[in-house]
């Protein structure tokens, strides 16, 4: 079975849209009120809900049978059930998409002449005023240069817009890219709404909400630690998982999503202490720990992360010394830097724990951990936060 939750989860209405009440109850405002502002400016980290609230805000507006001063579409008529993206038959929405429209950067006089046309009043029996009401949407901003953005933000000014019923909407994933003087203007002469990505627990919430609470919590958990917030991407590999394993067992999900074994582990721990016994040849052998990465296939902040759990573990559980203080200091010193520092190499994590003074762990200690559990329990402790 081929999954493609990007698509069969999409959100179909403003309501769907989780964790940015405060900017679903803001747009719900513009509707209920039938005033809009000239220009919106929709910005964020990829994956938070950007691209999907715009085309439901436009679906919600235009809905052929919602009620005037009503936030609340039918769901069932052709606006609700089109795609604003692909302007469906409809000569009142612009959808300006990097990659997907061609020359992007020349249609500035495009857009000006669309926004200085009244809408076209469809003629469907039913059709109400507002139905009708124009909107151009640029997605990718940051795509465009200095002057041409400035000329949008001129053109939200003219008086023409209102009298069209015209809004322009620009989204960007990418805000830090548009220079200080462009980000000024669009925060000054458009309405800004900023989606913030959201945290493991909120992902793992969306995963459940959209395919309920039949699968593994620690299954799940892992999908939303390796997203890196990203909602879209928590649904992709969600269906790779499941593609995988429809049970969507711990186990799985962690050699789905490339994490490291204990043996592969244990491999890589052998070298560096080789290594580290040979004094200062460590910094000339950084190429061996590349390469020995490459071989596995396994993302190297997922196995960063797992060296510095069995350096905490064995520090923690072998025979205590004169210098177990100063061993669990250098550790926390090591999370402390790479969390700060992150992502940094595989090369990098190692001879940082050289210079920190770390010892050699103890591998039979570790070996003699995994031993006692079995891959569930195994999986389950190691990746909980």
């Amino acid at each position: 079975m081929i999954h493609q939750s990007n698509i069969l989860k999409e959100p179909k209405s403003l309501d769907d849209i989780l964790y940015h009440t405060r900017l679903i109850n803001r747009l719900k405002g513009y509707i209920q009120q039938e005033k809009y502002p000239a220009a919106l400016f929709f910005c964020g980290s990829p994956g938070t809900g950007k691209t999907a609230t715009v085309k439901n805000f436009i679906k919600t507006v235009r809905c052929i049978n919602r009620e005037i001063y009503s936030s609340e579409p039918c769901g069932e008529c052709r606006v609700c059930q089109s795609d604003p993206t692909l302007a469906e038959g409809n000569s009142n929405i612009m959808w300006i998409q990097q990659g997907r429209t061609q020359n992007v950067s020349q249609q500035v006089k495009e857009i000006t002449d669309f926004c200085f046309q009244p809408p076209e009043f469809a003629a469907l029996q039913g059709d109400k005023e507002h139905t009708n009401r124009k909107f151009v949407v640029i997605d990718e901003l940051q795509n465009l240069s200095e002057p041409q953005i400035s000329k949008l933000l001129y053109l939200s000014e003219s008086p023409k817009l209102e009298e069209n019923k015209v809004t322009l909407i620009f989204i960007t994933m990418e805000e830090e890219k548009l220079n200080e003087v462009t980000r000024n203007a669009l925060v000054s002469r458009t309405k800004r709404f900023f989606f913030s990505p959201p945290n493991e627990d909120q992902v793992t919430s969306f995963l459940t909400y959209n395919f309920g609470e039949d699968y593994n919590q620690e299954s799940l958990d892992l999908i939303s630690w390796e997203c890196n917030r990203n909602l879209r991407m928590a649904l992709t590999l969600m269906d790779c998982c499941l593609e995988d394993d429809p049970k969507l067992s711990p186990v799985s999900v962690a050699e789905t999503l490339n994490f490291a074994n204990l043996s592969k582990r244990i491999e890589l721990w052998e070298l560096l202490m080789g290594l580290t016994a040979k004094g200062r040849q460590l910094y000339y052998q950084i190429d061996v720990y590349t390469q020995k990465l490459l071989r596995y296939n396994i993302v190297e902040k997922n196995l960063i992360k797992q060296l510095i759990e069995d350096v905490k573990y064995c520090l923690i559980n072998q025979e205590s010394d004169d210098k177990e203080e100063e061993q669990l200091l250098a550790l926390k010193e090591l999370t402390d830097y790479l969390s700060d520092s992150c992502p940094v190499p595989l090369s990098t994590f190692f001879i940082i724990f050289a210079k920190k003074g770390l010892k050699p762990i103890d591998l039979d200690l570790l070996k003699y951990r995994y031993s006692k559990q079995s891959g569930y329990d195994r999986i389950k402790e190691e990746y909980q936060e």
